[in-house]
């Protein structure tokens, strides 16, 4: 079975339901993805039942090592994957009689760095042998990442399809869950819209052990959020270019410098931000992608100048070597604006995007780093903007709404991994920025 989905909450849920429910039937079961996030406290509390294959050049910094974690260098190298699952499999004694069940939510990661040919033989081989073993499979797909013919060429490796997906309303628009085939087998040939509350959307949790909050110095984000960002969560904030953009970065670096956390910036330009550097040398760090850097500020202790975006082993450097001179032994909050998203997508395209994004976002956070990116979806092929947004666990939006009168910016909390949040759009009025 393969369920089709954008990236948004109710895939997430439902990921996670489909394998809580397995844990909790003491089924034995797999899953295979690039970052399990809060879900890997499943392989901690399971370790005789679940087992946890991250394809992550970073895993070791994800997860703790465990006989049921199986750290992976990424999905360039599909028979390392092939190899730990067979592995995994063949270990399991043949008079196991629990039922099993596996979700592969790396499809679309595959599909995105090795072409539909490639991706459909490795896929028909790792069905089939799944099959055989007995595993109910659960693949994942974002449709939205790829052209049409390659979505095609991947459902028909599957016997059913669900999918998630958004039908517009005069109030806006709801997620929908339909099935959409299952061959031989009867099922309801009709949509339901999907309500996060009967999908156990997790608030015990978050009340039993409450996620610290990061103020972006943005009241009416702040108020979206519950509180501001939940502490060390990596979140992007898609925008068009505007003033109401530009306040936001600004309020969320002012928000941290000024109140004493660790704050790093990274941007292709400093206009207005000159001064934070200048008054905040021991907190405030500011990495200048620009070859014209030495004209844009003066040299500073606190000022990295890059010479552009064409080479991220330079940029991963400047960071790293910045990260390393901080005190780990502190507790105090860090937060990072990577605002470069854009010049690098369009310098590199989406699969090295992809590739250092990865990397990047797992260290920060396992260094303690809150993450605020930034990228304008106007400005790339809406496939490439997907595969960018998976990379991260919330997301941030600033549109345009045309009204009667002309137009007006909104804000909204679009999705916010395994957290509450008010799930609205509000007016953005700069005047209260």
């Amino acid at each position: 079975m393969i369920l089709t989905s954008p990236f948004c909450d109710e895939r997430d849920l439902l990921i996670r339901r489909f394998l809580e429910v397995g844990v909790e039937n003491a089924d034995i079961t797999f899953y295979v993805t690039v970052d399990p996030g809060e879900l890997k406290n499943l392989a901690a509390e399971n370790q005789s039942s679940f087992q946890l294959f991250i394809c992550n050049p970073n895993a070791d910094k994800i997860v703790e090592a465990s006989s049921n974690v199986f750290g992976l260098e990424g999905v360039e190298k599909l028979t390392n994957i092939n190899i730990a699952l067979t592995k995994a499999i063949r270990e399991l004694t043949e008079s196991e009689d629990r039922a099993k069940r596996i979700c592969i939510e790396i499809v679309s990661d595959i599909l995105l760095q090795h072409n539909a040919v490639q991706t459909r033989r490795w896929l028909t081989e790792l069905v089939t042998e799944l099959r055989a073993r007995g595993f109910t499979t659960l693949a994942v797909m974002n449709p939205l990442m790829h052209p049409p013919q390659d979505v095609q060429a991947i459902l028909g490796l599957f016997e059913g399809e669900i999918a998630i997906y958004d039908e517009k309303t005069r109030e806006g628009s709801r997620k929908l869950l339909k099935v959409k085939r299952l061959y031989n087998q009867k099922y309801v040939d009709s949509a339901v819209p999907l309500q996060k509350e009967k999908m156990r959307l997790p608030v015990e949790v978050s009340e039993a052990v409450p996620q610290k909050r990061i103020a972006t110095g943005c009241e009416d984000l702040d108020n979206l959020l519950l509180g501001g960002l939940p502490e060390t969560y990596p979140v992007i904030l898609t925008s068009p270019f505007c003033d109401e953009r530009d306040l936001l970065i600004r309020r969320f670096l002012e928000e941290g410098t000024k109140g004493g956390a660790m704050t790093f910036y990274v941007d292709t330009e400093v206009s207005g931000i000159e001064k934070l550097a200048e008054e905040f040398p021991t907190n405030f760090y500011l990495f200048v992608c620009n070859p014209r850097a030495d004209l844009m500020i003066r040299d500073l202790p606190n000022v990295i100048k890059l010479r552009g975006v064409m080479d991220l082993t330079t940029i991963n450097v400047a960071l790293n070597n910045a990260i390393r001179n901080l005190d780990d032994k502190s507790n105090d909050p860090r937060r990072i604006c990577i605002a470069i998203i854009s010049d690098v997508l369009l310098q590199h395209q989406a699969i090295t995007t992809k590739k250092w994004l990865t990397w990047l976002v797992t260290e920060l956070r396992a260094r303690g780093f809150t993450t605020l990116a930034v990228m304008n979806p106007l400005m790339h092929p809406p496939q490439d903007v997907q595969a960018i947004l998976g990379l991260f666990e919330g997301e941030i939006a600033i549109y345009d709404e045309k009204t009667r009168e002309g137009s007006r910016k909104l804000l909204k909390v679009k999705r916010l991994y395994n957290q509450k949040y008010v799930d609205s759009a509000v007016p953005l009025q700069k005047e209260k920025m």
